[in-house]
């Protein structure tokens, strides 16, 4: 058996920068999992970019980390629907802002309202412990935030709790979870077990060498899933069954 910690993220707002839009700043729906271990870099005291170096601290540290991601409302229950967004428009006078014609720069962003999150982080060593003792005693490091440093993020820790590895059978996994590693299972009448809602997106995964978002398709729905196990351990995500509930640790 083995353990994971439980926290809920949440903020005001919230935007997870995509990096293939032009015209103006898309968000993800669900936070990249880079983003997610540069929150708990910045609560435990790792450091982020550098002009003088050429890695990311938090993410060398924490890139073995697998995490589970399921979205929450306000009551913390599952959602059945996308998040809600909205765009703003800013004039910024500031940086890059200022080389632009009259001094001015006007920004566009899609940002996510009240987003909510319920994260599993599996991992072990020694920066899991040090995790571990920062969100037991409330403390950390540097301010999280999501994807903006003006919106702070809430954390509240839920505890460590058990995780036992599943690694057979037809399951309903309650997190997001890898499209290339499983397939939704068919009723007897064709329907998809009648499914409520289904999320699908583009996700960055993880950086390569050059710190370029490495994505895979994610997917979050009410549906049943026949899970890939082989492929899920070979590639090294994992399937954990956490309180009932069948998570797919990326």
């Amino acid at each position: 058996m083995s353990k994971v910690l439980q926290i809920l993220v949440s903020s005001e707002f919230a935007l997870f920068k995509r990096n293939d839009s032009n015209e103006f700043a898309l968000t993800y729906n669900f936070p990249p999992k880079t983003q997610i271990l540069g929150l708990l870099g910045a609560i435990i005291g790792l450091s982020g970019y550098s002009k003088n170096e050429s890695k990311a601290d938090f993410y060398e540290k924490l890139k073995g980390f697998k995490v589970a991601i399921i979205p929450v409302d306000e009551n913390n229950k599952a959602v059945t629907e996308p998040p809600k967004k909205t765009v703003i428009t800013y004039n910024n006078y500031h940086g890059y802002g200022s080389m632009e014609e009259g001094g001015i720069l006007q920004v566009r962003e899609q940002l996510l309202i009240e987003p909510r999150y319920r994260i599993f982080i599996f991992g072990e060593g020694e920066y899991y412990d040090k995790l571990k003792k920062k969100l037991e005693m409330h403390e950390y490091f540097y301010t999280p935030y999501l994807g903006k440093n003006e919106f702070l993020a809430v954390v509240e820790y839920e505890g460590e709790k058990d995780a036992i590895k599943t690694t057979k059978g037809n399951i309903k996994i309650s997190s997001i979870f890898l499209r290339d590693y499983g397939i939704f299972a068919m009723s007897e009448r064709g329907n998809r077990n009648e499914i409520q809602f289904i999320i699908v997106e583009e996700y960055p995964v993880s950086f390569d060498t050059n710190y370029l978002y490495q994505k895979k398709i994610v997917i979050y729905s009410d549906g049943m899933h026949i899970p890939n196990y082989e492929k899920v351990e070979k590639d090294g995500f994992r399937i954990l069954e956490v309180e009932g509930q069948h998570l797919f640790f990326i």
